[in-house]
């Protein structure tokens, strides 16, 4: 009976020795795999959020250099325009900025506040300011024409070879220029479209000499494709014109239901034009042929961008930007809470987010490679075509860009 009692007493410890070598082992294992899991943290974990963007260590940890500053301020949000920059200064004087470089090229004195974003031509920067059109050498910055329009703008200009196109409130479709270009002061109206009639006359200075019908109630500058005046209306009607002949091209009808407000994005001879009733679509600019419509979950009034050799971005007011297939419309990935792109290369795009900061997007995944909160930036600049952000801050302008 005692034998039997210690060989009992025996097993048992043998088993609790037994429990505890499996209980050392399995966290040996769950260190070993939580190690693993460490190393193949993905790079979101890895790489933000930061609270800040322009410190050494995010810097650093993302990739990105501080490529330029300027104590240059101002209350509006900088255009991007080609190769540059533009910024209002609280002074209303017009700053053109290199964009790769950020040396100032020139100052231009406007004397009062934009009425509308600029536009920029071939050689040519052109600002309306309390109804004064302004139109400025490119590379010298040198006033070419500024003087009163004889109407009240209703949208923004849009330069051509010909002249700046600009629409009135009063219905009608003007064409812009120089009595004697090339001195101040001086603005004729070389010729208008009118909305409802044809008429073949002159009255003082204005030339009516085109025969087309417009609906008058434009809503987004004109814009200048394939030779082509585009005109945007609050019917959801899109409608082409000759730019030369003012001959009317083509119209198509992109919504019933709803008005189109925002600037469309033009890319390899596609439009893709946002509706107030949450309609995209994609319009051949030459034919007005409509390649594709999706519905989407939002109404759109804020501008469309499309990435080179990429997805159109499409950003609702219901703070959710969709990236589409150009040549289908097919949803490929959505950013929460997006507002638009702030930079873009070939591989990534950085997007803007309601409340919290920047990502950075792997275009071809739509994975989150990185995301920062950046609280130091007031305002990030609108930018689909370079992989640089350009940013307003307390103390002007900084730009940051890929590290070499």
């Amino acid at each position: 009976m005692a034998v039997n009692s210690k060989l009992g007493f025996t097993r048992f410890l043998l088993a609790i020795a037994l429990a505890t070598m499996s209980t050392l082992l399995w966290c040996v294992t769950a260190s070993v795999e939580a190690a693993d899991e460490t190393e193949n943290t993905s790079p979101v974990a890895e790489m933000g959020p930061y609270d800040r963007l322009l410190d050494p260590e995010p810097l650093e940890q993302l990739g990105l250099d501080i490529l330029w500053t300027t104590d240059v301020t101002t209350s509006d949000t900088p255009q991007l325009l080609g190769n540059m920059l533009y910024v209002v200064s609280p002074k209303n004087e017009i700053h053109a900025l290199d964009s790769q470089t950020g040396k100032e090229l020139w100052v231009y004195p406007l004397q009062a506040p934009l009425d509308f974003p600029l536009a920029a031509g071939k050689d040519t920067v052109c600002a309306i300011s309390t109804n004064r059109l302004h139109i400025i050498d490119l590379e010298s910055g040198i006033g070419k024409l500024k003087g009163l329009l004889p109407f009240a703008a209703s949208t923004g200009p849009a330069p051509t070879k010909q002249g700046v196109w600009i629409m009135g409130w009063d219905g009608v479709l003007y064409r812009m220029a120089a009595m004697r270009y090339g001195a101040l002061g001086g603005i004729s109206v070389h010729s208008t479209v009118w909305d409802d009639s044809f008429r073949e006359e002159k009255l003082g200075n204005v030339r009516v000499n085109a025969s087309v019908k417009v609906n008058a109630k434009i809503t987004v500058p004109v814009i200048i494709a394939d030779g082509n005046l585009i005109l945007l209306d609050n019917t959801g009607m899109v409608q082409a014109l000759e730019s030369h002949t003012r001959e009317h091209s083509w119209e198509r009808t992109v919504d019933t239901k709803g008005s189109i407000r925002s600037m469309p994005a033009i890319g390899e001879g596609m439009m893709y034009v946002g509706s107030d009733s949450y309609r995209v679509a994609a319009i051949n600019t030459q034919t007005g042929d409509q390649v594709w419509r999706v519905l989407m979950q939002g109404p759109f009034d804020r501008p469309l961008y499309v990435l080179k050799d990429g997805p159109v971005l499409a950003s609702a007011t219901n703070d959710r930007l969709a990236a589409l297939a150009p040549a289908n419309g097919e949803e490929l990935w959505s950013v929460p809470q997006g507002l638009g792109p702030v930079a873009a290369s070939e591989t990534e795009v950085i997007v803007e987010v309601q409340d919290k900061g920047i990502v950075s997007i792997d275009i071809a995944t739509g994975q989150v490679a990185w995301e920062n909160r950046a609280q130091e930036v007031e305002a990030f600049v609108p930018n689909a075509s370079s992989p640089i952000l350009y940013m307003l801050t307390g103390n002007g302008i900084t730009a940051v860009g890929p590290a070499n």
